[in-house]
């Protein structure tokens, strides 16, 4: 609700700052890209932008029904000591410190934390179904996400028990995900948290939404040339410093200042004209039904665009889906 506030603020008065608001793309990261998926479907934001970014945006996140979220509420007021829906309950809960409010937080990563909230009128259901019924904007659309997602959910996880329970498709598993047969757990499982939470639902919308308007998407595998042998590829959130071209810790190096000048380039494209590709032409190829482009930033060198890219491996995620 907010950020269509600030869309309709933007409808009203761009103008007087120079802009043009037949001319607005919407844009984010993470949590960002999830309410850029729903801002896509919220019937309330049809018409207050023209062009979608979404990066890592977790495109098959279920939305939780509203009756689990207000009961979850239910739940915190009376650890805190409240009881009730009157008047009077409202007022106790008003009058809570802020100890007692932050005594009872959701665990890390609780589904409280990131599941967006079915409340029937913005929000109805999962991004990937309103998509699949056709009910997102159709406007450009421009997403992606980085080769070592994981990175965001890899606490805890027990990356060899994991591969050892997985048996259907086993086969099939290993050649997509393991074709060198290394038997590294930890990146094999690695790959797969990547693919199932970001990169086969990236396809998935990418494939729902090329029905109706251009699609765009990008894998992100750059990593500085230090981090190549010890990392699993570019952390959630990572391409970040290089579409902002805006270095974090360390400055970027000759290549990576190329990957941030080239992505920059392409990002700041995509918001002005619904094409990523400055010079018009085929460098970065729409995704299609027929060769489903992916313009991949590799782990070293310079961007380029890949038909079916990952296919095998996102396919053994579908599959698993019951697609």
């Amino acid at each position: 609700m907010d950020q269509i506030a600030a869309l309709n603020w933007v409808a009203d008065n761009i103008k007087e700052f120079g802009g043009d608001p037949k001319n607005v793309t919407i844009f984010g990261e993470s949590a960002g890209a999830i309410s850029v998926n729903y801002l896509m479907l919220a019937p309330q934001a049809k018409g207050l932008f023209n062009k979608a970014l979404s990066e890592s945006g977790f495109g098959r996140l279920a939305a939780r029904p509203i009756s689990s979220v207000e009961q979850n509420g239910v739940t915190f007021a009376e650890k805190a000591g409240v009881h009730g829906s009157d008047a009077a309950a409202a007022k106790a809960l008003r009058a809570l410190s802020w100890a007692e409010l932050a005594a009872n937080p959701a665990p890390i990563g609780a589904p409280e934390q990131i599941l967006p909230m079915a409340d029937g009128k913005l929000i109805t259901g999962s991004a990937a179904d309103g998509f699949t019924q056709g009910k997102e904007a159709h406007v450009p659309y421009l997403l992606g996400g980085t080769s070592d997602e994981a990175s965001l959910t890899r606490r805890g996880l027990n990356a060899a028990e994991r591969l050892a329970a997985i048996q259907q498709r086993r086969e099939a598993f290993i050649a997509a995900y393991d074709p060198d047969h290394s038997g590294d757990a930890d990146r094999i499982i690695a790959r797969l948290v990547t693919d199932s939470s970001i990169s086969e639902p990236d396809r998935d919308l990418a494939r729902l939404h090329a029905r109706h308007s251009n699609v765009y998407v990008y894998h992100f595998s750059y990593t500085p040339a230090a981090q190549r042998a010890t990392s699993f590829g570019l952390a959630h959130g990572g391409e970040l410093a290089y579409v902002f071209n805006t270095p974090r810790s360390t400055a970027f190096d000759d290549e990576g200042k190329a990957v941030a000048s080239a992505a920059n380039r392409y990002w700041a494209q995509f918001a002005k004209t619904g094409n990523p590709d400055s010079a018009g032409g085929d460098r970065w190829p729409k995704f299609d039904a027929a060769d489903e482009y992916v313009m991949e930033f590799p782990a070293s060198g310079i961007p380029v665009a890949a038909k079916h890219f990952h296919k095998d491996r996102l396919d053994w995620v579908e599959a698993g889906l019951g697609h």
